[in-house]
């Protein structure tokens, strides 16, 4: 059991950090610079939308990181469970914060798709993004490779769309295992230490695979 603590205090951690340094990051530099992809106005007409594309993302990334905060929160809570005073009520006030800002992000990112999909792309913008090179700008960030990899295998084929898309189906698979913790919670079981690993693993990734897109977009801004 000490094992298995020690280790979800070293994906606490990690979490936190990346939560911490990556917060402007996601919403700032995602937000600003990803419609720059896409044609003028950035708001669609055929869709109805009356937010723009960088007011989705930015909305959308403001929920998630909420909803991540709740959760890492919750690690907290489970980390100290033997040497505080915390119960299930806890716990169960926080997987409700963590589903109810989850599901915002994802009725977010469902416009954000929606109009995107009905916004033309900037042929400018797009031709740069073929043209990148993405190995030596992976390498001059330090960025994981694993994670950039994916980013790089639709922003290459000019298929900006393909991140909006990623982005929503990333946040309904973290909805679906937070109902499952919300199930253990509920059942006054103390929380599947594997399943808190995994819920974990998914914010994070998501969370870098949107701040690399967001750098990638961010670079080819400063060229335009």
């Amino acid at each position: 059991m000490k094992k298995n603590r020690f280790q979800l205090l070293l994906g606490t951690l990690l979490a936190i950090l990346v939560l911490a340094g990556s917060t402007s990051v996601f919403a700032y530099i995602m937000g600003n610079d990803a419609p720059v992809a896409f044609n003028s106005p950035l708001k669609s007409a055929e869709s109805g939308s009356a937010m723009t594309l960088e007011q989705y993302v930015v909305s959308g990334a403001g929920y998630y990181l909420d909803s991540y905060s709740d959760f890492v929160l919750l690690l907290n809570r489970v980390e100290l469970w033997d040497s505080k005073t915390y119960g299930f009520n806890e716990l169960q006030i926080l997987v409700d914060g963590a589903l109810t800002k989850m599901k915002n992000a994802g009725q977010t990112y469902s416009g954000l798709v929606e109009t995107a999909d009905a916004t033309l792309y900037n042929e400018i913008a797009v031709a740069k993004l073929e043209s990148l090179d993405y190995k030596a700008f992976r390498v001059a960030k330090g960025l994981n490779s694993e994670i950039f990899d994916e980013v790089e295998a639709d922003l290459s084929k000019g298929n900006i769309r393909a991140i909006f898309h990623r982005l929503k189906s990333d946040v309904e698979n973290i909805s679906v295992k937070l109902n499952l913790l919300k199930e253990e919670i509920e059942a006054n079981k103390f929380p599947s230490i594997p399943l808190l690993w995994e819920i974990n693993s998914q914010y994070a990734q998501t969370l870098l695979y949107g701040q690399y897109a967001a750098q990638v977009f961010n670079s080819i801004k400063q060229e335009m």
